[in-house]
C-alpha cells in the first residue's frame, strides 16, 4: 500500500504542477509575443517542465528551440514504472490496487483541474 499511496501523492502533486506549468508557460509565451521585444522563443524545462514544453511545441510550430532535461514519455506509464520500481525493492502491490489508485487520481485531477491525466503524454505529440 505504501507504493500505491506514494504513487498517488506523487501523481497528485505532478498533476497540480502540470496545471501551474501549462498556465505559466502559456502566459509567458503570450507575453513574449505581445511584447514584440523578442524575435524567437525557445523553451527550457526539466522533468514536468520538459514534458510541458514538448506538448506546447506540438501546438506551436513557431517555437525555435527546446532544451529538454529528463522529460517523461507518458504520465500513466511513469506511474506504472514507479510502482514497478517499488516492487523491485520488495514492496508488493497488487495490480488491482494500482488500477484503483490510478482511477481515483484520474477522477480527482479531472474534478480539481479539469483534465485527464491520460492526456499528459508527450510521446503522442512528438
Amino acid at each position: 500500500m505504501y507504493v500505491a499511496a506514494r504513487t498517488y501523492h506523487v501523481l497528485d502533486l505532478l498533476s497540480r504542477v502540470w496545471v501551474v506549468g501549462v498556465r505559466a508557460r502559456d502566459v509567458v509565451v503570450q507575453h513574449l509575443r505581445e511584447s514584440q521585444t523578442v524575435s524567437t522563443i525557445a523553451l527550457w524545462g526539466r522533468s514536468m517542465g520538459a514534458a510541458c514544453s514538448l506538448m506546447h511545441g506540438d501546438r506551436d510550430p513557431s517555437i525555435a528551440a527546446m532544451v529538454l532535461d529528463s522529460p517523461f514519455a507518458d504520465l500513466t506509464m511513469l506511474a506504472e514504472e514507479m510502482v514497478d520500481k517499488g516492487r523491485e525493492q520488495g514492496l508488493m502491490v497488487p495490480s488491482f490496487v494500482v488500477s484503483i489508485a490510478l482511477s481515483f487520481i484520474r477522477s480527482s485531477v479531472k474534478k480539481a483541474a479539469g483534465f485527464n491525466i491520460r492526456d499528459i503524454s508527450p510521446i503522442k505529440r512528438v
